[in-house]
């Protein structure tokens, strides 16, 4: 099985334990782990076929109606592998592919730029980095979402970006709700409909796509 493959398994199980910790369920639905994960069904099959093979989730028939619920040895298994999974990825945040495009480029660039640093950093540097760059992002399209004909634009961004920063504070964050949020101040996904800027989207996105990356990288550390 390929490396994705099990990033995904590890994603899938830690879905599951969250349900279970967090919410007193100890079983999800298939449909509701793929939207909370933004995960695609071609990514999950392959990985839920390798998690009941081994034995770490059990579950029923019913393709996205299934009942997926991990098993003690899933649990042993994440907890002894979780740490090397990044959480949050660039394609889980903008719809579509990123290969050979501007947006790959950035991330590549923005990723070795973290690498670079990234020993020497602690957890609240972090959280004061990507602070920034919410903040930095609000002042690049501030100008141009305050002349908007839509007089609500700029409020409703702002909310975004205020509830990111408030999730982004927690220990630890639910990387879940930041992706969705991050989504949002991205340009290139409505937030539950309440933000949509229609063609200028790509414009706007644009000027936000540095930070953007940067953010996805330095949220993987938290």
């Amino acid at each position: 099985m390929s490396g994705k493959s099990v990033d995904n398994a590890l994603l899938i199980l830690g879905e599951l334990i969250k349900a279970n910790t967090v919410g007193g369920c100890n079983q999800l639905q298939v449909g509701s782990i793929l939207q909370s994960l933004g995960m695609s069904e071609g990514e999950f099959w392959p990985a839920d076929s390798f998690l009941t093979q081994q034995g770490f989730v059990k579950g029923t028939m019913g393709g996205t109606s299934g009942i997926r619920w991990i098993t003690a040895t899933g649990v042993e298994y994440y907890e002894s592998n979780k740490n090397p999974v990044p959480l949050i990825q660039i394609g889980a945040i903008i719809q579509g592919s990123v290969e050979n495009s501007q947006i790959q480029a950035i991330a590549s660039a923005v990723n070795s730029t973290v690498r670079q640093v990234v020993e020497n950093t602690s957890t609240e540097d972090f959280r004061q980095i990507i602070a920034a760059a919410v903040e930095d992002m609000v002042q690049a399209v501030k100008g141009e979402l305050n002349a908007d004909e839509n007089v609500d634009a700029l409020s409703e961004y702002l909310k975004l970006a205020k509830d990111f920063q408030r999730e982004t504070a927690r220990q630890p964050p639910d990387k879940s709700i930041l992706r969705r949020l991050l989504s949002g101040l991205s340009f290139l996904a409505d937030v539950e409909g309440t933000v949509s800027f229609g063609d200028r989207a790509l414009k706007l996105a644009e000027r936000v796509l540095p930070y953007v990356s940067l953010i996805v990288s330095y949220l993987n550390r938290l």
